[in-house]
């Protein structure tokens, strides 16, 4: 049982950068403080400020910006993902992206405050180029490439730079050479552990309905075990379909409660893509999550930030 007051809550929008009057009235529909506010970008579009821009806005406006930073293309219609020798992890570990790595870090170091960094994340499915059982890639190459990052960021100072390692909460393949603990870089190379998982419900003919403890509760364990840092839940979703999406959402706000002291905060995947995870998709979801879940913004945000050393 959880001594605190519960997780900061936080929230994905979409990929056009979130405005303040979006969040506001995602605040205004939920009736809770949105602490964290999530963001990707992908190495292929370049040296952009889009994703700079993002995490000054959220700085200004007193929230902490969550920036997922991924190794990749951004995939075309037909053509599978997780296959593109381009980004391949040897080619990280050969510093063929030395050059993109230290502009990105030094634009990150003169942001006016904290950002939480999440770079290639999910790297024990099978679904991304970094992946550890895709692309040619090994667990132990994202082990090296994970500490190379490091090591360019610090030789830039973007000391305010939050790392946080994100496997998803089920291996896929679920092999012992992919389990979650093979890619874990050391406890002095991380400054939060993060877990990302979906409960897919029947929305595909592969999937059915889970509970929180079903698709959480194994992964957060390990990561227990594997060192002291705070964890976050940087992707949560659930689909309309197979059960009743209100009564899940209500079950994992008292999960986490009882069983889960040690997730410091929960990042809503609140978009319709490939389901519709929003938690206000319908009246009766909304409801839910308003009655159970609780947030009061700016002191989370100070809490989670000391938390983050």
């Amino acid at each position: 049982m959880r001594a605190d007051p519960g997780p900061a809550l936080g929230a994905y929008f979409g990929e056009a950068l979130p405005g303040e009057p979006d969040i506001q009235a995602f605040e205004a529909r939920t009736g809770l403080g949105c602490s964290l506010v999530s963001y990707y970008w992908s190495w292929g579009l370049g040296c952009s400020e889009t994703p700079i821009e993002f995490a000054r806005a959220v700085l200004q406006a007193g929230r902490l910006p969550l920036l997922t930073w991924e190794p990749w293309r951004l995939p075309d219609a037909g053509r599978d993902p997780a296959v593109d020798p381009a980004f391949a992890l040897t080619r990280v570990l050969g510093g063929d992206f030395d050059g993109y790595i230290d502009w990105f870090a030094g634009r990150l170091a003169a942001l006016p405050g904290r950002i939480l960094l999440r770079p290639m994340h999910e790297m024990n499915g099978n679904w991304y180029p970094w992946c550890g059982t895709t692309n040619g890639n090994r667990p132990e190459q994202f082990v090296a490439a994970w500490r190379r990052l490091r090591r360019l960021f610090a030789r830039r100072g973007a000391w305010n730079a939050r790392w946080i390692w994100c496997p998803y909460a089920l291996s896929v393949p679920a092999s012992c050479r992919n389990a979650i603990a093979e890619y874990y870089p050391g406890h002095d190379e991380v400054d939060l552990l993060g877990l990302d998982g979906y409960n897919w419900g029947s929305s595909r003919a592969w999937s059915r309905w889970q509970t929180f403890d079903e698709l959480f509760g194994a992964a957060y364990r390990v990561l227990t075990l594997l060192g002291a840092k705070p964890v976050i839940i940087t992707e949560i979703g659930c689909a309309e379909t197979g059960g009743d999406k209100g009564e899940w959402l209500q079950e994992a706000r008292a999960r986490l409660d009882e069983d889960y002291s040690r997730i410091r905060a929960v990042v809503w995947f609140n978009v319709n893509k490939e389901c519709d995870w929003r938690v206000d998709a319908s009246p009766e979801t909304l409801a839910a999550f308003r009655s159970s879940w609780a947030s009061d913004r700016e002191s989370r945000v100070a809490e989670l930030l000391s938390s983050a050393r």
